[in-house]
């Protein structure tokens, strides 16, 4: 195919034809396939997502800065040295939300208790499964959760929460020690 070739239909064009064709569609992302954080301490953070159980490995590519990093279900997660700072507000600007899915939640939270880590909002039910919001090393805040309901939740209803980011509040709790 020549670069010189007509532009294939545009998004207007192949939603008004109404094809679901996906060779008739414009190119879409279909997962995330790199998640990097990057850390005024490295060390304390890589072992904080360790004992959550992100399998982290010490990697360095073609002399580039020594980092940490896994593949979590097909997105690589790495962790690199950054400068001092501090982490966006809360729903700001540049702020991130990682969510992680654990098999144990009362296990991982327990792990990162240990480190000394606080947790901004106690285990509760979600539509989506139980979680709670912990704060990392360098102050980012961070969702984990378990998403098999069976074991906690027989009617919907009984969950805390109505949206995929939180209680209607939408702000965490005060952290608990």
């Amino acid at each position: 195919m020549s670069f010189l070739a007509a532009p294939a239909q545009d998004a207007a064009q192949v939603a008004a034809a109404g094809s679901t064709n996906a060779e008739e569609m414009p190119a879409q992302a279909s997962k995330v396939g790199a998640l990097v954080l990057f850390c005024a301490d490295i060390a304390a953070v890589a072992d904080f997502y360790r004992a959550l159980g992100v399998p982290l490995e010490t990697e360095e590519h073609e002399g580039g800065p020594q980092h940490y990093a896994c593949e979590l279900d097909g997105c690589h997660f790495a962790l690199y040295e950054g400068s001092d700072g501090q982490a966006p507000a809360f729903r700001t600007r540049g702020y991130t939300f990682p969510g992680f899915v654990v098999t144990s939640l009362d296990e991982s939270l327990a792990a990162v208790r240990g480190l000394g880590s606080l947790v901004l909002q106690e285990p509760e039910l979600y539509p989506w499964g139980r979680r709670c919001i912990l704060q990392d090393p360098d102050g980012r805040m961070i969702e984990i959760y378990e998403a098999n309901l069976s074991q906690f939740v027989t009617d919907a209803s009984e969950t805390a929460g109505t949206g995929r980011d939180g209680p209607a509040s939408s702000a965490p709790k005060k952290p608990t020690e």
